[in-house]
């Protein structure tokens, strides 16, 4: 059986922050597997809010699935998170230290799992050049690929230990010219719909996502 729902769990790279159509990855993800003259397609809902860690989304990521995947049908939950907790604000440490970051996403995808399926992506790359980046707030926000490489590895081995599908973005995307040039031209660390759509092309052809969505 096919999905029928799924909830897209993130923070502003899956929100869609820069993208100019809004759509993000997810929407654009969506458009590529079910393409309007196909007919119908499963309800997706985009939950991503920016700026959030995952501490902040473990208070709510239950409750809005809860609220939009139904007991019937083959639902799904689709995780993208952990980039803003290794940000350093205005020189200070990490806002999440790892061990806390680890802890709570693996308190999050095992639950997850008695709610339907679960797949998992990893982070992708900024531009470092650019760095930090500063929020409409003012605040100065440094992300650098050793974090985001330490994070990434810590949950490929995580999401191996728990048996989910998980996707490395940050390791192909660190090569990928489109996507580097979509960063830069826009924030360096949300690229423009162009990147967003070499995210969503990445993630079609993926074997987890064809067997869920087949």
């Amino acid at each position: 059986m096919a999905v029928t729902h799924i909830c897209f769990l993130g923070a502003s790279t899956t929100e869609g922050q820069g993208d100019e159509t809004g759509l993000g990855w997810p929407g654009r993800l969506m458009d590529l597997t079910y393409p309007a003259t196909e007919g119908g397609r499963p309800a997706a809902y985009n939950l991503g809010v920016r700026g959030q860690t995952t501490r902040m989304q473990a208070k709510r990521w239950e409750a809005e699935c809860l609220e939009r995947l139904p007991d019937y049908g083959k639902c799904a939950l689709v995780a993208s998170f952990g980039l803003n907790d290794v940000a350093r604000v205005d020189g200070g440490p990490p806002r999440v230290p790892m061990r806390r970051t680890l802890e709570t996403v693996r308190a999050v995808m095992e639950k997850a799992g008695s709610l339907g399926e679960v797949l998992w992506l990893g982070p992708a790359p900024v531009d470092e050049s650019v760095m930090p980046i500063v929020s409409e707030a003012g605040y100065e926000f440094l992300f650098t690929h050793e974090a985001i490489g330490e994070l990434n590895q810590n949950y490929i081995r995580l999401a191996a230990e728990l048996d989910i599908p998980y996707l490395d973005l940050f390791t192909p995307l660190l090569g990928d010219a489109g996507y580097l040039a979509a960063l830069k031209a826009n924030d360096g660390l949300h690229p423009t719909g162009d990147g967003y759509q070499i995210v969503a092309e990445r993630v079609a052809v993926w074997d987890a996502w064809r067997c869920l969505t087949g």
